[in-house]
C-alpha cells in the first residue's frame, strides 16, 4: 500500500490524545482500537499496573502535560514521547502482541503490516 497509506494515515485515526490522568489499561486499549497495534507499558522493567495513572509515573525531570499521537508517527516517535513525558519505557507490538515493530515504520505501516520481521536485530 505504501504511498497511499502514509496519505491515508493523516485522516485514518483522530489525534490520539494522551494525559497525566489516563489509566494505564485505559491508554492500552485505546491505543489499540485507535492505531490497530500493541502499546507495552513498562515501570522499571516489568510492565506497570495497569490500574495507574501516567501521571503517577511521572519523574521530577519529565514534563506530563500530554500529548498528541499520530498514526503517521514512528514507533521512535512515539517511545521518546512517553519517556520525555512521562518517564516510562513504551514499546509497541503488532495488533497480536507477538513481535515487536521496527523503530523506523509508522504506526499506520506496523498496523497494515508493512515491514519485515525478519529484518530487526
Amino acid at each position: 500500500m505504501g504511498f497511499l497509506g502514509k496519505i491515508m494515515d493523516n485522516f485514518k485515526a483522530a489525534d490520539f490524545d494522551i494525559t497525566p490522568s489516563m489509566k494505564v489499561k485505559s491508554l492500552q486499549t485505546e491505543f489499540k482500537k485507535n492505531f490497530g497495534v500493541t502499546l507495552r507499558v513498562y515501570n522499571g522493567v516489568k510492565f506497570a499496573d495497569g490500574d495507574k495513572t501516567l501521571g503517577s509515573f511521572k519523574s521530577t525531570n519529565t514534563n506530563a502535560a500530554g500529548f498528541k499521537i499520530k498514526a503517521k508517527m514512528t514507533v521512535d516517535q512515539v517511545e521518546d514521547l512517553f519517556s520525555s513525558n512521562f518517564g516510562l519505557k513504551v514499546q509497541v507490538a503488532d495488533k497480536d502482541d507477538s513481535h515487536l515493530l521496527p523503530n523506523s515504520i509508522t504506526l499506520g505501516e506496523g498496523a497494515r503490516g508493512e515491514y519485515d520481521i525478519s529484518k530487526q536485530k
